[in-house]
This record gives structure tokens, C-alpha cells and sequence, in this order.
């Protein structure tokens, strides 16, 4: 049985702690398994209390960060004491090194698609997403939102980025972008899927965008965090007896 994500979902963090629960429950009434929940550092003992009251088997939640990167040196700066407080880290880039840098690092997990990637990733950012285990990350929320003008280009420039990451075999997500409680912009998985295929997306390809590669994603990510793995083929083992010697 496939298990379906959506990995960037705001919160209103001002709101009460039952408000928080029943619009993120909302999500798991639609069919979701797990959402990646944007949180500020200084309130991540709050997301934990949220994880420990709504998680069960069917429903998980996980920590993530946005962070917007104009260059190199700035985003070496905040990444380099981040990947243990969050299960996800995504950067928005504007600026082709910094993407690529960014790709090739080890501590992000995604790359978001803004105005600036659609004019300029193309097959070669494909293929090193590809090469490095990155995910791109779609939002769907204009074609949810705006008007049906606005539609058409969102269309029309985006599919060209799909057919490079279809070749490249790369991951890529898709979501709406959505606040937890504006109810109206949210949407199942399977409506997900299938406004995908307005991009030319096969069908196939369309279903694992929220399930397999998020949850590949999330599966690496997480071991990231984890102190006794170094990479992914060499983990610390711990050989010491019972006695502890």
C-alpha cells in the first residue's frame, strides 16, 4: 500500500495548540501518511509536543526548514550547525552556483523550484539532482490558486523542467505550498497526480512524486541525522560486549 506526502506545509504558529492538531489532521483525513512541517528553530520543542501528540502509525510528522540562498558562502554559514534540528532542509536558490553547490552538498535534502530555477535549471541541473539523490520540489499552488491566465503559463514553463527531470531520472516532489487550516487550497494526492498530467507527467511517474521519492527522501534525511551512520554504505557499529567492555 503506497504512503503519501506532503512535505511543505506552513503552520500558524500563533494559533492554539487544538487549532494546530485538527488542520493538520485534516491532512491525514485526505489520505496522508506524512507532512513535512515548516518550523521556526526557536519553536521546535513545540513541533516535537505536536509529533508526540498526533503521530501514530499512520500519521508522521517531520521537521523542516526553508532557507533562501543568494550565495555560496551564506548558505555554508547556516548550514553548518542545521542538519541535526531538522529531519528536512530545502533551499531555495537564486543564483546557478549556489543550486549546483547546494545539489552537491551533503546537508540539503531539496531544492525548490522558483522563478529563477525555471529560467535556468535545465538538463545538466537535472542529471546532478540525479547523480546526488536531491529531490526539486514542484508547487502545484499556482495551479490551485491563481487565475486561469496565470494557469496557462505555469503550464507552459514548467513542463519543459519536467521532461528534464523525467530524462534525468532525478526525484522531485510536488506540493501546494499550503497553510494548515485554509482547507480550500489544499488537495488529496490523487488530485496532486493528476493535475500533473497537465504537465505531460506519465502516470507513473506522477503517483511516485507523492509517495516513493518523498519517502526516499525522508528515509535519507533522517539518516543524515542519525550519529551512528557516516554515509550511506558505512555505519558505526557498536561491537562491545554485554558487560560493556
Amino acid at each position: 500500500m503506497l504512503r503519501y506526502y506532503d512535505l511543505n506545509v506552513e503552520i500558524d504558529i500563533n494559533n492554539d495548540f487544538n487549532s494546530i492538531a485538527k488542520n493538520l489532521l485534516f491532512y491525514k483525513d485526505l489520505g496522508y501518511y506524512g507532512l513535512g512541517i515548516v518550523y521556526p528553530l526557536n519553536k521546535i520543542k513545540e513541533f516535537n509536543d505536536l509529533r508526540r501528540s498526533l503521530e501514530d502509525d499512520k500519521f508522521k510528522l517531520y521537521s523542516r526548514i526553508n532557507i533562501k540562498a543568494k550565495n555560496i558562502q551564506g548558505l555554508k554559514s547556516i548550514l553548518k550547525n542545521i542538519r541535526t534540528k531538522y529531519d528536512l532542509i530545502a533551499i531555495e536558490c537564486f543564483d546557478i552556483n549556489t543550486a549546483h553547490w547546494a545539489i552537491q552538498d551533503s546537508r540539503p535534502d531539496i531544492i525548490v523550484l522558483n522563478d529563477f530555477g525555471i529560467n535556468n535549471y535545465g538538463y545538466s541541473t537535472a542529471k546532478l539532482l540525479s547523480n546526488n539523490n536531491k529531490a526539486l520540489e514542484l508547487s502545484l499552488k499556482s495551479l490551485i490558486r491563481d487565475p486561469y491566465w496565470r494557469k496557462s503559463k505555469f503550464l507552459r514553463v514548467n513542463s519543459k523542467i519536467m521532461q528534464h527531470i523525467i530524462k534525468a531520472k532525478s526525484y522531485f516532489i510536488i506540493t501546494t505550498n499550503s497553510k494548515a487550516g485554509h482547507i480550500y487550497y489544499i488537495r488529496a494526492p490523487r488530485d496532486l497526480m493528476t493535475l500533473l498530467y497537465l504537465l505531460d507527467v506519465p502516470e507513473n511517474i506522477a503517483k511516485k512524486s507523492v509517495s516513493e521519492f518523498p519517502e526516499k527522501i525522508i528515509l535519507q534525511a533522517l539518516d543524515k541525522k542519525n550519529p551512528n551512520i557516516i554515509s550511506k554504505n558505512i555505519r558505526v557499529i557498536n561491537n562491545r560486549g554485554n558487560n560493556g567492555e
